[in-house]
């Protein structure tokens, strides 16, 4: 007779898959800790500091919002700190979907396998490291709660339900139709035990979609090219781009190109298909492989329809649900490869299997983060990832700055004169003079850093700052920084004797006609004053 594990062992055996599981999410995913903020950051954090206006609008209010002055007002402008909130919340979005999916009678094994290919996932590195992202990441966290209430059948826990998932909606609306896969029982089939909790929410679904599309139509929530929607075929397109970035483990930047792909079904289709076949052909993984599809289709659904626009972040809650499809295929398929025979049993032998495979896609994972992070652009040494390009050039930009001491109510010119000056293509990432291409630049610094104003937000002497195109009399008493290597800026004081400082160190430099002309309107300048 089989000797089953004892109770004691088995809470052991799920105590440690946990561990790995949460040790595989910090080992990837703590690279991020060490990312900057973006430009989309940087302007939400000038909102915060009241630098510019904050849009008066309802969406994502808690997070874009009240959340970045909160943090300006507590921490300040550290990166870290922003980063580790998204980073905690994360763990626990994948500690809250694997308890979720064991209350549904999945296996430990499965249910740790699951958690570790949603948290260490390759992709979510620039999700995790990217402060603004909190939107998608705590409207998951609060929809999982939502979730986790609804299963269970007091009037207390369903209302509760009904309060965070509109949380949830005041931080993204992209969780808008995830409710909908509580409607399945642990067997796959409808329920209707939560029919007063559910008609609620889709009641605030159906006000928020309204509510949405009406207020683009007055400029009053997210619009543009961006988000411009087509019936078909983006759906399909977008559905088959996300299936191939989520399985796509031989290319660290498979969503370099953040719009749909007209060819990814090549990859994705079969992969959907085998998912189908193999789940489903088992009894035991049917209603999870069911279950994490539903989930996969509703988590997509606000963004399936954009017609321009791809991004991870945009997939983040619907991933967990892809991810436990795919970690209840693999226990199936498992199962149809080694039949028990001789007394051995695959469903013993399958937390073992769970291991590997948790330490196989661990090592891949923390791989194709380094690739993702070592990649550069051609003949430039800023990284190809356009992300985390933009956190570069901010963070080159603030960090050459930090040892300046700039009096209060300080102005700063920085000096970046056309046909002298080196820009940086914000779509090829390629440095080149001002003046190529008959005179059309992009400066990607000077674009991330809101035309310099988002320094005022580190510096908060800084009363004004400016990019010039030359120095001229009506610039004294500015301090003065100019361009310097790799999109860093070298600062010089607001005096006489630092301009004539920032002359001698022109003059050394390699722009021997930006120096003569620096030379000649200070001396104009100074000998009027």
């Amino acid at each position: 007779m089989r000797r089953l594990p004892s109770e004691r062992q088995a809470r052991l055996l799920v105590w440690l898959l946990m561990i790995a599981m949460l040790i595989a999410v910090c080992i990837v995913q703590g690279r991020a800790l060490f990312f900057f903020f973006s430009a989309d950051d940087l302007v939400h954090l000038q909102q915060a500091y009241g630098l510019i206006p904050t849009p008066t609008q309802p969406w994502r209010f808690l997070t874009q919002v009240l959340y970045f002055r909160a943090m300006a007002l507590v921490v300040g402008p550290l990166p870290i700190v922003f980063i580790a909130v998204n980073l905690a919340l994360h763990i626990v979005n994948v500690l809250l979907f694997t308890r979720i999916v064991r209350a549904r009678g999945v296996s430990p094994a499965t249910a740790a396998l699951a958690g570790v290919l949603f948290g260490a996932c390759p992709l979510l590195v620039i999700v995790v490291g990217h402060p603004v992202i909190i939107n998608d990441i705590s409207a998951l966290t609060l929809t999982l709660l939502a979730i986790m209430l609804l299963e269970r059948r007091s009037k207390a826990s369903q209302g509760g339900a009904v309060l965070l998932f509109l949380g949830a909606l005041g931080c993204k609306e992209s969780v808008l139709f995830l409710p909908a896969v509580s409607l399945l029982d642990e067997g796959g089939k409808v329920r209707r035990d939560r029919r007063a909790a559910l008609s609620i929410i889709g009641v605030l679904v159906a006000l928020v979609a309204v509510s949405f599309f009406l207020a683009r139509t007055r400029a009053a929530a997210p619009a543009g090219a961006a988000y411009a929607i087509e019936p078909w075929p983006a759906p399909l397109e977008n559905l088959m781009t996300y299936t191939r970035w989520c399985v796509s483990l031989h290319r660290a930047l498979p969503d370099l190109v953040r719009s749909p792909d007209p060819a990814a079904y090549r990859v994705a289709l079969p992969i959907l298909v085998i998912i189908v076949w193999a789940g489903l052909a088992s009894r035991s993984t049917h209603p999870a492989v069911l279950w994490g599809l539903a989930w996969w289709i509703f988590g997509l659904l606000p963004v399936l329809p954009l017609r321009n626009s791809t991004y991870p972040h945009y997939m983040y809650a619907a991933l967990p649900g892809f991810m436990l499809a795919v970690a209840a295929t693999l226990e199936s398929l498992a199962t149809k490869l080694w039949a028990s025979n001789r007394g051995f049993s695959i469903q013993r032998a399958w937390p073992a299997l769970a291991i590997v495979v948790v330490v196989c896609y661990t090592i891949r994972s923390q791989d194709l983060v380094s690739q993702r992070l070592s990649l550069r652009l051609e003949g430039s040494d800023l990284p190809l990832d356009p992300q985390i390009r933009s956190m570069e050039i901010a963070g080159r930009a603030v960090y050459s700055l930090r040892d300046s001491r700039w009096p209060a109510h300080t102005r700063l010119a920085i000096l970046s004169p056309p046909g002298a000056r080196r820009v940086w293509g914000a779509r090829s990432g390629h440095e080149y003079a001002l003046g190529d291409n008959g005179g059309a630049g992009y400066d990607l610094q000077r674009v991330v850093l809101s035309e310099g104003r988002a320094l005022r937000v580190f510096f908060p002497q800084l009363d004004t700052v400016a990019y010039v195109p030359r120095w001229s009399r009506s610039l004294l008493g500015w301090a003065i920084a100019v361009p310097a290597s790799g999109g860093t800026l070298a600062a010089y004081g607001s005096d006489a004797q630092s301009y004539r400082r920032l002359a001698g160190d022109l003059q050394q430099g390699p722009n021997q006609a930006l120096a003569a002309e620096f030379a000649d309107s200070l001396s104009a300048a100074l000998g009027t004053e």
